[in-house]
Parts: C-alpha cells; structure tokens; sequence
C-alpha cells in the first residue's frame, strides 16, 4: 500500500500536533523542599490564596498565608508562564492552575522563567 504524496507530507505535521496536545496535558509536579506536599493541578483543594498569572505579571505580586496553608496559581493570560521557587515548579502552561501547601514559615520567592522581571513573594507565617 502506498502513501499519496501529499498526504505523506501531512503525516509529520499530524504526528506533531498530536505530540504538542500530549505535552499541553497538566503534569503534577514534585516539591523538593522537605515538608512540603506534592504541587500540581487541583483547583478542588482550599486555597489560602490566589494568585493570577497574567501576561507579564502575578497578581497581586505578594501574598501572605500561614503554615499548612495552600496558595493557588490560575492562568489568565494569553502568554505562556510558568512559577518557580525554592522548592516549587509548575510546568511551562497557558492555562489551569497549580498549587503548592506551604509547611514552612518564611519567605518565598518565585519567578517566571520565561519573563525577566516577573516575580511574586510567599509569605509564611507561623501556624
């Protein structure tokens, strides 16, 4: 059986796409910061509070929860961004949500590592 040329050139660009779908699914992704639970997508759990990324910045850029307590990153935007910080990474996304409980007090730093100058701050208060 032979392959019509026009349709074997459109046989790498299907395979492509279908890979790029794969890859947009919501991976959970591990915290490595001793204590902390496992981040991911679970727009169920109660957060303590929300930041939304959009294009270029996390809003609001601070915010404050206590111990124990879980903080909820939603897209916005139409760019792609990720959160990053000690101990916590979402995956590269347009869209859905990521979370992270905080066990530890202190604060958290992160940043999107696509944007210079995006950045936003966890504060962690005693519980």
């Amino acid at each position: 059986m032979s392959i019509h040329p026009s349709r074997s050139r459109l046989l790498p660009v299907m395979l492509a796409a279908a890979g790029l779908l794969v890859g947009c699914g919501a991976a959970a992704s591990t915290s490595d910061e001793p204590g902390a639970s496992a981040g991911g997508d679970a727009p169920s759990v109660d957060a303590a509070a929300t930041v939304s990324v959009v294009d270029n910045t996390f809003e609001p850029g601070t915010v404050a929860v206590t111990a124990g307590e879980t903080v909820v990153w939603t897209w916005e935007g139409n760019a792609p961004h990720d959160v990053s910080g000690d101990g916590f990474a979402s995956d590269v996304r347009r869209a859905g949500t990521f979370t992270h409980t905080f066990e530890r007090p202190g604060t958290y730093e992160y940043v999107c590592t696509l944007h210079a100058g995006m950045t936003g701050v966890v504060e962690v208060a005693d519980a």
